[in-house]
């Protein structure tokens, strides 16, 4: 597989694991499962009033149950009480048929500790089943399996070098429109690029993948601006981006979390066909060389 696919696939699965929720996630979930372990892994949808007996998915070969639980907030609390409850009508419905039983999360960070130890609990009352959870490095794992004619059955096709080579500005013209434009800060960092910024900024190999394809193109953002008529426009897009950029830095989001937390700045309708996505990395590349977004090394004390 080209290697800028397999990066541009791991990047999906990132905004998956981070975007999905309830229902959507548990989807994600069992497609991904199906495709990793065919006519191994069964999903199981509720029947009416009978609901799913506690089972959201099961695979044979292992004979493992899976429980998922992707909320959009994370009460500790109510975790603890889905969890229990989940568990116990497992053993209720399924007794027979389980060796493990998997909590199945969307917590991008792990589990708080009233959950891990939940978990904990369960696993010393019940030594007969091996209580596990699965979060998104478990669930990483089982992408790792998949062709890249499952990761495109999943995900959709992904852009090559060769399609951002053929990127014009009309390619670019609908993402650059749709960013947010912002008041340029006065004192604003001019010092050159750093030639190791990817390093710099702990980008995973993915995400530097990325980066580095849409720079053979990032020359095209700059001949987008220079024949914009408003000769401020480009710094108001850098700066909506650079305060974009810091909230997420202020949450607390790891480098590659930054990345796709900018990525769905710049394309929030999340167009998926091969043109807009070259064209969104591009226009990150851009701004990234640029070091409009992301670290540079901190400035040197004056003597």
């Amino acid at each position: 597989m080209d290697p800028n696919a397999r990066a541009i696939y791991e990047l999906h699965f990132r905004v998956a694991f981070l975007e999905k929720k309830g229902e959507a996630f548990q989807d994600f979930f069992s497609t991904l499962m199906e495709l990793a372990h065919p006519a191994d892994f069964q999903r199981v949808r509720p029947s009416g009033r009978l609901g799913d007996w506690k089972n959201d998915g099961y695979l044979r070969s292992e004979r493992t149950l899976f429980q998922v639980y992707a909320p959009r907030q994370w009460p500790a609390a109510e975790a603890v009480r889905k969890i229990e409850e989940d568990f116990t009508g497992a053993l209720k419905h399924w007794k027979e048929h389980l060796s493990t039983w998997a909590f199945v999360h969307n917590a991008p960070d792990g589990l708080v500790a009233p959950v891990f130890k939940k978990l904990q609990d369960l696993q010393a009352a019940n030594p007969q089943v091996q209580v596990t959870s699965w979060g998104r490095e478990e669930l990483r794992a089982r992408l790792s399996r998949l062709s890249e004619a499952h990761l495109t059955q999943l995900f959709g096709p992904v852009p090559t070098a060769r399609s951002v080579d053929a990127l014009g500005i009309a390619d670019l013209r609908p993402v650059l429109e749709q960013i947010p434009r912002l008041p340029a800060p006065a004192d604003a960092d001019l010092r050159p690029v750093p030639a190791d910024k990817i390093e710099l900024n702990l980008l995973s190999e993915h995400a530097a993948a990325m980066l580095k394809m849409g720079m053979r193109r990032a020359t095209l953002v700059g001949r987008y601006f220079d024949l914009r008529p408003n000769p401020t426009e480009r710094d108001a897009v850098a700066q909506a981006l650079r305060v974009k950029y810091e909230e997420l830095r202020r949450a607390g989001a790891s480098p590659d979390d930054v990345f796709v937390g900018l990525q769905n700045f710049v394309d929030p309708g999340r167009m998926h066909s091969i043109e807009r996505q070259a064209a969104v990395f591009t226009v990150l590349a851009y701004f990234f060389e640029e070091c409009d977004i992301f670290e540079r090394a901190p400035r040197k004390a004056e003597p």
